[in-house]
């Protein structure tokens, strides 16, 4: 446990390390915020916490296995640790919601920023 380590709130395109155990780190982006919470993704990779600088870029190609929205206090509290800012890739990642229905006329896609396409 990391003990009075803040850190300053995470940013779209930051990407952290989760810890799964005391060698292999998870890799994930915040890819944007929305009010108080962040929508992050978490990468299908596990790789040793010694090579997460140059497996970086290979990580970012790989699928995620989760996204979703979260809170700040892992990595503001260290847990999670930023370890670098990459471009954020948002139309491939953020949600989009269909709403109404085609039967009323009513049918749009809402994007995850609340615009209508």
């Amino acid at each position: 446990m990391v003990k009075n380590r803040r850190v300053s709130a995470p940013k779209g395109g930051d990407i952290f390390t989760i810890p799964l155990d005391d060698d292999r780190v998870a890799l994930g982006q915040v890819i944007s915020s929305l009010h108080a919470a962040y929508y992050i993704v978490v990468f299908d990779s596990a790789v040793p916490a010694n090579e997460v600088p140059l497996r970086i870029p290979e990580v970012l190609q790989t699928k995620p296995f989760l996204a979703g929205l979260t809170f700040d206090a892992l990595i503001r509290h260290g847990h999670w640790r930023v370890v670098d800012q990459r471009p954020v890739d948002s139309e491939k990642f953020l949600p989009a919601y269909k709403t109404g229905t085609r039967q009323l006329g009513n049918c749009m896609i809402e994007n995850f920023k609340g615009e209508v396409w």
